[in-house]
């Protein structure tokens, strides 16, 4: 079985961009408190497929206090 990589970018213009392979999905989290914006991009990755696992979880925490 082929391993999936995951993209988890923030962008200037105040959304959340999550990637693998083809897949790519934006949400917007201006405006959301801090554990409000985890929740959000969390969910994206769940729906995505991809298992939230520790290390995934630090890249979001990552990429959101940036």
């Amino acid at each position: 079985m082929r391993k999936r990589t995951l993209t988890v970018r923030k962008n200037a213009d105040g959304t959340i961009t999550i990637r693998s392979g083809r897949y790519v999905e934006s949400i917007d989290v201006r405006g959301k408190t801090p554990p409000q914006k985890f929740e959000a991009v969390r969910w994206m990755i769940v729906t995505a497929g991809f298992r939230f696992t520790d290390e995934i979880e630090e890249l979001v925490r990552e990429v959101l206090t940036s």
